[in-house]
């Protein structure tokens, strides 16, 4: 019990949120605005482990875009409701992300979230490819 104390203890030193937002701060290829969206990245016990055990500078930062693109993605679907209903949309939508992670890791594949330009592009390609495919 008192390991499991210890070992919580040491979890949080190492990967805390002052670790994560001085990392952070030294990554010159993200803007203010990443910074301060980031700041909400590592409100999650897990995402601020995985940060800070990615040692190669360009996995940490590939990594820290995605999440920073996936939290723009909510925070954009949870303005289009009053805001009581915003913070309840968000987190159901972290939810089932979550939970779609959880599912696909365990099938083997591989997740790659992309930027919404290439969501974008992939989409109107599939529409075209469907318009030839019923000619």
């Amino acid at each position: 019990m008192v390991d499991a104390i210890m070992d919580k203890k040491m979890r949080a030193e190492k990967y805390s949120i002052k670790k994560c937002l001085d990392t952070t701060d030294c990554m010159e290829e993200l803007t203010d605005e990443d910074k301060a969206i980031a700041s909400e990245v590592f409100e999650d016990d897990k995402n601020k482990e995985m940060f800070m055990k990615h040692k190669n500078h360009n996995v940490r930062l590939l990594w820290l875009r995605r999440k920073i693109t996936a939290l723009r993605k909510l925070t954009g679907l949870a303005s289009l409701y009053p805001s009581e209903m915003g913070e309840i949309i968000k987190a159901g939508a972290e939810t089932m992300l979550k939970t779609a992670f959880k599912v696909l890791n365990k099938q083997g594949r591989c997740i790659i979230l992309r930027s919404i330009q290439d969501e974008d592009e992939g989409a109107a390609a599939d529409n075209q490819s469907g318009m030839n495919d019923d000619n």
